[in-house]
């Protein structure tokens, strides 16, 4: 059990450090010698965990995006009035998808896929596919209990999640020196609860 912690620790250890690395110059310009400068070890270390560059790039994008939405799935399994969940699920989703962290990642997503056709499909389904799920949880047990009425909760989860999403997300990433503060991230998570509730509420 402590071998496989041991080796359950270093792979996190890794993949953070590569993913930082990644982020922060790029995949051509991220070296292997720069991964081990970081977290110690050797190329038979990161070979016998991973595989090759390629394989360790994909896993380290993986673990950033399962990690970044863990948050989520936490709010997600609250019971509480309709109002208050969305409103939280609705901040983080939108703080998430507009930190630097995750802006960086899209954009070298997009300037890698062509090499990672497998890295859009791992993004999407480390990012999209579990937090369309986990609204469309709380919308189900909010309907079940009567707080809502929703049909489809898994197409409502997508509609919401985009009303929150808005224009933002792509402001920030595309127009230079475009930055969110709290207030903007409340003014549009307000507007989009607001507007998904007057469509869900029990009649």
């Amino acid at each position: 059990m402590a071998a496989r912690k041991n080796k359950t620790q270093r792979q996190a250890e890794i993949l953070d450090a590569a993913a930082a690395l990644f982020l922060a110059h790029g995949f051509e310009a991220t070296t292997l010698s720069a991964i081990i400068a970081r977290t110690g070890g050797s190329r038979r270390d990161i070979y016998a965990l991973f595989g090759d560059k390629d394989a360790l790039f994909v896993a380290a994008m993986r673990r950033l995006f399962e990690t970044a939405l863990a948050p989520l799935g936490s709010i997600a399994e609250k019971d509480g009035p309709p109002e208050a969940v969305l409103a939280a699920l609705g901040r983080q989703f939108l703080t998430l998808i507009t930190a630097p962290d995750m802006l960086a990642s899209y954009r070298l997503i997009l300037a890698e896929i062509h090499r990672f056709p497998e890295l859009g499909q791992a993004f999407y389904e480390a990012g999209p596919s579990r937090a369309y799920p986990a609204v469309a949880a709380y919308l189900k047990r909010a309907t079940s209990r009567g707080a809502l009425a929703v049909e489809d909760p898994d197409r409502a989860a997508i509609v919401f999640l985009e009303m929150v999403k808005g224009d933002l997300q792509h402001r920030v990433m595309f127009v230079p020196g475009s930055r969110l503060d709290a207030g903007a991230i409340e003014t549009q998570v307000a507007a989009a609860v607001s507007i998904f509730l007057d469509g869900t509420r029990m009649r």
